[in-house]
């Protein structure tokens, strides 16, 4: 009976230490819907960069020599004044081990929500077509010099989710650079699910790096009412300005869901 009771007692004070680790440890998991929450410490950082240009063996060596190997690369699905994606560029790139970032060119006319259907739409067709499977990240472009409203941003929010893929915006928070930023709380004001929404952040501009210059990760976020709404988890800091390799620098969280 001594020896017994002596087994429980020390089985009782090993079962409260566990219980006590298990309250003061951090819980490490996180959702799509709580990127925002995610520590960006450089293991969860990834670099890359976006061109409006197609992606060759030649070009990305021009790329790695000026700049270094990209995690990701963000070509468009679609676009009227440069080439987008095809299927044996997709290849090409994944067979380098490189994640795409697949976005949506800015055609204008992002207003009213059956532009914004329309323009998803589009998107979607083009992402069957190259295979993209549902569950993945497509961006839509909004320039800054883009008029925008909350209707447009509802309609691609809707079309795009409902097939089942992640939405994201490409998008500058400032409100005294773009119109984003009021119609993006317009449209969170009348369906609240938008706010969780991949915001693609232009800001701020600190000009282009090599990958092992990379700024650490702290792109700018939209404010709607005082609180942060959106999850910034992508980053434009350099956009091409001259030079022959024509790729904006990006920085992205890891839990960004790439093709």
């Amino acid at each position: 009976m001594v020896r017994r009771k002596g087994f429980y007692c020390l089985f009782a004070l090993a079962l409260s230490i566990a219980v006590g680790l298990t309250a003061i440890l951090p819980v490490t998991y996180a959702s799509a819907a709580s990127y925002s929450r995610f520590r960006s410490s450089s293991s969860n950082v990834l670099w890359g960069v976006d061109s409006v240009s197609f992606i060759t063996p030649s070009f990305l060596k021009q790329i790695k020599g000026s700049y270094g190997t990209p995690q990701f690369i963000g070509r468009y699905l679609d676009a009227r004044a440069f080439s987008p994606m095809n299927a044996s560029e997709a290849s090409y790139i994944h067979s380098q081990g490189i994640r795409i970032l697949p976005i949506q060119s800015d055609f204008g006319s992002d207003v009213g929500h059956g532009n914004g259907v329309s323009h998803a739409n589009d998107a979607l067709a083009k992402a069957h077509a190259l295979g993209i499977p549902k569950g993945t990240i497509i961006i839509d472009d909004i320039e800054s010099n883009s008029a925008v409203d909350a209707g447009f941003i509802e309609g691609w929010y809707s079309t795009i989710s409902h097939a089942g893929y992640a939405v994201g915006y490409y998008e500058n928070p400032y409100s005294g650079s773009s119109h984003f930023n009021s119609a993006f709380c317009a449209a969170v004001g009348k369906n609240p699910a938008i706010g969780n929404s991949i915001l693609h952040s232009t800001e701020p501009s600190t000009g282009r790096t090599g990958r092992n210059k990379a700024p650490s990760f702290a792109p700018a976020g939209v404010s709607c009412g005082g609180h942060t709404t959106g999850h910034a988890v992508i980053w434009q800091y350099g956009l091409a300005v001259g030079g022959s390799v024509n790729v904006d620098t990006d920085e992205a969280q890891s839990s960004v869901s790439f093709w």
